[in-house]
């Protein structure tokens, strides 16, 4: 869903138990920083709304390897779905590298 707080009301309301944030204007905004800082601030807020309202927060939709770092600074998300930049460059490396790289972008 968009992080705004009428998506997210509306999902507590409806008894979700969680949400996944729509990260795609956030990895669309990677190389403008402006717009990059915004996109990321939106996200933040979006994620301490559900928390408040109980909602497990995840994200996804655009992460790779190369904004994944940024990603991170969501700090109090439950899980991020990254599955298509994994998969394309599992076709490269193999899958085994491929999450193995990731797990490493995202536990440092």
């Amino acid at each position: 869903i968009d992080p705004d707080y009428s998506q997210l009301e509306a999902s507590a309301k409806i008894g979700s138990q969680w949400v996944e944030l729509h990260t795609g204007s956030f990895a669309r905004a990677w190389h403008d920083v402006q717009k990059r800082d915004h996109e990321l601030n939106v996200l933040k807020k979006g994620m301490e709304i559900g928390l408040s309202l109980g909602l497990q927060v995840n994200a996804g939709h655009g992460i790779n390897y190369q904004n994944v770092e940024g990603a991170k600074k969501l700090d109090r998300v439950t899980e991020f779905n990254i599955g298509h930049s994994i998969i394309c460059r599992s076709l490269n490396q193999g899958l085994p590298e491929a999450v193995s790289t990731m797990r490493r972008l995202l536990n440092s």
